[in-house]
């Protein structure tokens, strides 16, 4: 069913999922504000904390979770972390829903933003490294794709995530990357550039990294911005 308009919503669904660009985001709560407080709120908006969404709309349920591009490919893996006001019942059906995109995983909001800067933006920053590198992306070495992901598993914990959960996000980059080249007839520039929104946390990394060559000092740019 689709609304008119962003109220006509309001007497019809039980659950918001926040999924606007950060320049629409305050004008679409100051819309709801009066209308969901006793709706469970789900945002993917990056960089948006928890905290931030519920003073607008006071003390709602809110759910926030980063999913990634490879959600497309059912390669993804779904962060979630919960609000103040939200129940584990909110968090275990946001899980379910999110488990039919690929896999998830539960963090606390404070590691959010460095999972952002490593798995929202790793595919962006494969196709840079083999741009940059001028590889035949049709046929790339094992050797390049397994020396990418040990320097994004470098720069994952160099933001504090230890080995086990720095492995998840670095491995397999690769592989999900081949699959858009091959099924979705993506080129790594077009790729990129799917990825990398205007002002955005990908857009940081990687003007940081193409001036130090360095992904730690590139992902700690993402998670800054």
């Amino acid at each position: 069913n689709v609304a008119d308009n962003i109220l006509d919503f309001r007497f019809k669904a039980e659950t918001v999922i926040l999924a606007v660009k950060p320049q629409d985001f305050n004008v679409v709560l100051n819309g709801i504000k009066n209308y969901v407080q006793d709706k469970l709120i789900i945002s993917i908006s990056a960089g948006i904390p928890t905290v931030y969404i519920q003073k607008f709309l006071g003390d709602v349920r809110v759910v926030r979770v980063m999913p990634n591009i490879e959600i497309m490919i059912g390669r993804g893996i779904v962060f979630i972390c919960k609000g103040k006001f939200a129940k584990k019942k909110d968090v275990s059906f946001v899980r379910s829903l999110f488990n039919y995109m690929g896999r998830t995983r539960v963090i606390s909001e404070d590691k959010i933003n460095a999972a952002t800067a490593i798995f929202g933006s790793r595919l962006a920053y494969y196709c840079a490294e083999i741009e940059k590198k001028k590889i035949d992306y049709h046929s790339i070495p094992k050797k390049i794709e397994h020396m990418f992901e040990s320097d994004l598993k470098k720069a994952a914990k160099s933001l504090g995530f230890d080995d086990r959960f720095a492995t998840i996000m670095s491995v397999g980059t690769g592989p999900s990357c081949q699959i858009f080249f091959e099924n979705e007839k993506m080129t790594p520039k077009e790729l990129r550039e799917k990825i990398t929104s205007k002002k955005g946390t990908t857009e940081a990394a990687l003007k940081e990294f193409r001036k130090s060559g360095s992904w730690i000092k590139a992902v700690k740019a993402a998670v800054r911005r």
